[in-house]
């Protein structure tokens, strides 16, 4: 066994961990009884035995350095995600060489199947072949591998070379997205070694399953190909089609149900399947719609194939005359020996005519005929044919119309019929006690064949006999030829010592000629080296010989210069810079005031803005008394304010007048001063001669070319001059302007004033009134 009774010690606590039992006696031989039922010395079986995360990492420390163990099987438990990565690390021990893994149906999900995904694309370690992901529909749990880790799946199956058989049937794989499909359609392009693909259930798209078929196509190593349950529709008959038509094919088991093919697709399919008519074994194409259309062309494939031996046509609405058309079929076809053709509507014509069949038909081993809406008319046809037949083992006739004289008839033929081993009738209008009789038939039916077992076992035997005395000669034949292969490795030994020894002297004197060459390298090297170095010193030296003539030149240079210039060059030039420096400063001091008038400017404006304001605020309060005047006193007030108004805009326009004549004659006196002295400092600087040294000798020779610079400088003072005069036009054009502004400013501010006035006059003639008024009435 490959567990000892510590071992199941170990186990047995972590399962009650696990299971939260109590760790009882009965429970322990319980729990041992399971695991040691199904295992041998290389294989671990424990399914359905609600093994939890702990129990998988007790397995990890029990099985780590185990050199016999090549599958463990623990479908249907509960190690999730922990579990996982434990099963992993028992997986990457370097003792452990796991070919067949099956941890389907254990509720992983999450990040947890990436460790395994990491193992899967170390190829040095991974040694699995098989490897089970997915699950049945009959069990508890399901994986749920989706999303990125899905497609990170995929990409370990890319890098992996080992893998032969790979179930992921009800794990949602294209629940968010179909990438994982996208990425594994390269995968299965790339890995010939597969054999084995099951997909059942994975939520894969039409156009995701097309493309996977298309990779397939080159792969003619595929034996298992499973893609139920995915209602894909027709469009997967035509690459399925290049598949089964290709001749070195050996595909095998081809299952289909629950796609909705239709008839169109069925067509497509069957041309593939006459195209190779000696691979494909088994084929499920329940639940697809093909109706008898459909049934019609599979007709035409039972009389032409002669390799499928289990075909399933259930649930494709299939009526009495495609049963019949499939009958007719049956007779050419000597190797089919399971059909299932329930949940169609036979009825009785359609069943009456697969019982003709059974008289004479050899390999029919297994039928299902149920929910088939069959009476006992063609339920009594079936039982008469079995009465001559030596084939059928299994039948199922549940959940019909028949009645007691079915089961009678049926009583009647177990009692000539002795390979019958199941009948089912549940589901029909049988009484019980003939349901009881039917069952006893068959049991002593099976009490008469295992009385017939004692001749079988004598000739199996002698047959094991005869194997063991041919296996023994073989035996002999091998320890022969392992006797010869001993020798003859002896002898190429010998050789490879000769050879190793005269192949070290040939790399002796190789090294030894390289070294000579090496050394007459360094050598010329060296010489190399010392001849640049002498090429940079001479470069030096021209260099620096280079730079003193050049110095050289200079001085010489600077002193016929300096024997040209006097002091008094020198003062003069002095003086310019001076002057332009004053007139640079006064430029400056212009440039200030002009600034500051401009800061005046904005101060008035700010000051109208805020009188204006002003003026609003009386003009609102004005409105509201005027709401209660009188016409009169409103004439008499406008009046007195026509008069104050006027003479207060009098008064202001005088002010602002003699202000802005002020301000503008001193700017304008001011502007004078500086025209005035920035010309005297340019005439003084254009009195000025150079001095003879700076003349140079070519204008001196010439004189024609002297008078006419003379002319250009003379001109360039009079564009001076006019430019200047220029500037103060625009200066003093400028200020008009600004004055100009200013008074329509306080003509603005003297209307705005008047109406203040007349308001307020007014305001005061009605109060008079009203006080009047009142006067005359305490008279009165």
């Amino acid at each position: 066994m490959v567990l000892e009774s510590k071992d199941y010690s170990e186990l047995f606590v972590a399962y009650c961990n696990d299971t939260r039992i109590t760790p009882t006696t009965e429970a322990r031989d319980k729990f041992v009884n399971i695991v040691s039922k199904h295992s041998t010395d290389t294989k671990l079986v424990a399914k359905s035995c609600r093994i939890g995360k702990h129990t998988a990492y007790a397995l990890l420390n029990v099985l780590k350095e185990n050199v016999t163990i090549r599958s463990i099987d623990l479908h249907e438990n509960v190690i999730r995600e922990s579990g996982c990565r434990s099963i992993v690390e028992l997986l990457e021990s370097e003792f452990v060489n796991v070919e067949n893994l099956n941890i389907g149906s254990n509720d992983i999900a999450g990040k947890g199947i990436e460790p395994l995904c990491d193992f899967l694309e170390n190829n040095e370690k991974c040694k699995l072949r098989k490897l089970i992901l997915g699950s049945g529909e009959k069990d508890l749990y399901a994986n749920r591998i989706e999303g990125d880790m899905a497609l990170r799946l995929a990409e370990a199956i890319y890098s992996n070379e080992t893998l032969e058989v790979l179930c992921l049937n009800r794990n949602p794989l294209g629940k968010k997205s179909q990438k994982f499909f996208k990425a594994f359609a390269p995968a299965l392009a790339n890995a010939a070694h597969l054999t084995s693909i099951r997909l059942g259930e994975v939520r894969m798209g039409t156009h995701s399953a097309v493309n996977l078929l298309n990779a397939l196509i080159p792969n003619n190593n595929l034996m298992y190909l499973d893609l139920h349950g995915n209602n894909l529709g027709w469009e997967i008959a035509q690459p399925l089609m290049e598949i089964l038509g290709n001749q070195d094919t050996r595909l095998s088991v081809l299952l289909l149900q629950q796609n909705n093919i239709g008839v169109k697709g069925i067509d497509i399919l069957s041309d593939g399947i006459e195209d190779n008519p000696n691979t494909l074994t088994i084929l499920n194409l329940g639940d697809n719609d093909l109706t008898d259309d459909g049934a019609v062309i599979m007709s035409q494939v039972i009389s032409e194939n002669q390799s499928i031996i289990n075909l399933d046509l259930s649930n494709n609405d299939i009526w009495e005359e495609g049963c019949v058309l499939l009958a007719d079929a049956l007779h050419k076809n000597k190797v089919l020996s399971t059909l299932n053709l329930s949940k169609n509507k036979l009825h009785d014509q359609g069943v009456a005519a697969l019982g003709i069949i059974l008289e004479t038909h050899l390999s029919l081993e297994n039928i299902d005929l149920s929910l088939t809406n069959t009476g006992d008319a063609g339920a009594v046809t079936v039982f008469q044919a079995l009465a001559t037949n030596t084939s059928l083992k299994k039948l199922n006739l549940s959940s019909n119309h028949m009645t007691e004289a079915s089961g009678i008839a049926a009583c009647a033929t177990l009692k000539k019929n002795r390979t019958l081993r199941s009948l089912m009738l549940t589901g029909n209008q049988i009484d019980h006690t003939t349901n009881l009789s039917v069952k006893k038939q068959i049991r002593m039916n099976q009490v008469l064949r295992n009385a017939e077992k004692p001749n079988m076992l004598e000739k199996q035997i002698i047959r094991l006999n005869y194997i063991t005395s041919w296996l023994q000669n073989d035996n002999r034949k091998l320890e022969d030829a392992v006797a010869e292969r001993r020798a003859a490795q002896a002898k190429l030994a010998a050789a490879k010592d000769t050879h190793v020894n005269t192949r070290e002297k040939y790399i002796d004197q190789i090294n030894t000629i390289e070294n000579d060459i090496t050394h007459e390298e360094n050598a010329a090297i060296e010489s190399h080296k010392k001849i640049d170095i002498k090429e940079q010193e001479m470069i030096k030296v021209r260099n620096t010989f280079g730079q003193k003539l050049f110095d050289f030149n200079d001085v010489i240079f600077s002193t016929t210069l300096k024997r040209k210039i006097k002091a008094h060059d020198i003062k003069n030039l002095e003086e310019q810079s001076a002057a332009l420096e004053d007139t640079e400063k006064s430029v400056a001091d212009l440039q200030q005031q002009l600034d500051e008038a401009k800061q005046k400017l904005e101060e008035a404006t700010k000051k109208k803005d805020d009188t204006d304001a002003e003026i609003q605020e009386m003009k609102k309060q004005i409105a509201k008394c005027v709401e209660h005047l009188t016409p009169s006193t409103m004439e008499t007030l406008d009046a007195n304010v026509d008069v104050e108004m006027q003479k207060f805009k009098a008064e202001k326009k005088k002010k602002e007048e003699q202000q802005a004549k002020d301000d503008a004659q001193a700017a304008k006196d001011q502007a004078e001063k500086d025209q005035a002295e920035l010309e005297a400092k340019i005439m003084e600087e254009n009195n000025l001669k150079y001095p003879e040294p700076f003349v140079p000798v070519k204008l001196k020779s010439n004189p024609s070319i002297i008078t006419k610079v003379e002319e250009a400088a003379t001109d360039e003072e009079k564009g001076e001059e006019e430019q200047g005069e220029e500037q103060n036009g625009e200066e003093e054009q400028g200020e008009e302007e600004q004055g100009g502004e200013e008074e329509k400013q306080g003509e603005d501010e003297e209307q705005t004033e008047e109406k203040q006035e007349k308001e307020e006059t007014g305001e005061e003639k009605e109060e008079e009134t009203k006080e009047q008024e009142e006067e005359e009435t305490k008279g009165e």
